[in-house]
């Protein structure tokens, strides 16, 4: 951080106790979210390009260290790309994680509610996602095949054994 911003983090962080008690947390807060080095070196590098002010805030800089950073946009996309698979149309996402959280949230839910609504537990859904050691490629929801016939039991099931796969689960 001095390097990138050198007097700003004297303003903030004045003395050496307040440096420690900074440290301490943002440590606390990078090895409870699983964040490592690489996790740590996008958030600098993001902060470098983009930021004017050290993003000294804990919650923000952990926030910097995921590839999604604003969650309520993410819920925009998902909720986008939800009518669309709904109508069947091909989607693409930004990120798979947003996909996964969308699946994992609930594709009637994300259809049905407003960020206002949901923006706490989506947000708690994200950073779970987000917390993954890999993001699979998205696939489409279930829905009504071409023939107009719903899909059976036994093609459900194998479409989750499939994702549990995917995840490695």
């Amino acid at each position: 951080m001095y390097g990138i911003y050198p007097s700003m983090v004297e303003r903030i962080l004045k003395d050496d106790g307040a440096i420690r008690l900074w440290v301490h947390e943002m440590d606390t807060a990078l090895t409870h979210s699983g964040i490592d080095q690489a996790g740590v070196d996008v958030a600098l590098d993001y902060a470098r390009v983009n930021l004017d002010w050290p993003p000294l805030s804990v919650p923000m800089f952990i926030r910097l260290c995921f590839p999604v950073r604003d969650y309520e946009a993410a819920f925009k996309e998902a909720q986008s790309n939800a009518y669309r698979i709904q109508i069947g149309e091909a989607v693409t996402w930004s990120h798979p994680a947003v996909y996964w959280a969308a699946d994992r949230f609930g594709w009637y839910e994300v259809r049905n509610c407003s960020w206002e609504q949901c923006k706490n537990r989506w947000s708690d859904v994200m950073i779970e996602v987000l917390r993954w050691p890999n993001h699979p490629d998205p696939r489409p929801s279930p829905r009504l095949t071409s023939r107009g016939g719903l899909q059976t039991k036994e093609v459900q099931q194998a479409a989750i054994e499939e994702i549990r796969k995917r995840l490695g689960m």
